[in-house]
Parts: structure tokens; C-alpha cells; sequence
């Protein structure tokens, strides 16, 4: 199944609240991607993001991730913003 929306991802290497804040200033978004075999902690571009988010479809297709040259396809689960920035 190929989807119009794609997002490219890379391996996070540090988790916790600082490296997390971190990424964030270098804007980078951290995501956990759940699988059936393991979980995996990727950061994706925040400008990609916002533009694939503007779609209201974005939220209920499935979307193609690339990671380390292969393509994971993910469902969009959960969502979190800050209400002081939205």
C-alpha cells in the first residue's frame, strides 16, 4: 500500500527529558513508532511535520516512514502539543 504522505525519520540515540528538549531546539521531533517485535524511538524534522499536518487526512491515512533506507508504515496514534504554542 503506498501512501501520499511520507515522513523521513532518524534514529534517536539519547531519551529523557533533556536530550528530548534538546532535539527539540535543534527542531527535531522525538516519536516512538510501536511494533510488534520493538518500539522504536525516531526523531523526524519538525518543518516536514508541519507541512504534512496541515492536511486534515494526515491524521487518518497511514504514512510512510524512511528510516536507515527502509520504509516502516505507521498509523498516527497520539498527538501531543503544547497549548502555549499552538
Amino acid at each position: 500500500m503506498t501512501s501520499q504522505y511520507t515522513l523521513s525519520a532518524v534514529k534517536r540515540e539519547n531519551l529523557g527529558k533533556r536530550a528530548s528538549k534538546r532535539y527539540r531546539r535543534d527542531n527535531l521531533v522525538p516519536a516512538e513508532i510501536y511494533g510488534s517485535k520493538e518500539n522504536k524511538s525516531v526523531l523526524i524534522d519538525v518543518f516536514e511535520l508541519n507541512n504534512q499536518t496541515k492536511d486534515p487526512q494526515f491524521y487518518s491515512n497511514v504514512i510512510d516512514i524512511s528510516l536507515d533506507s527502509s520504509k516502516i508504515e505507521v498509523i498516527l496514534k497520539d498527538i501531543q502539543r503544547d497549548p502555549e504554542k499552538s
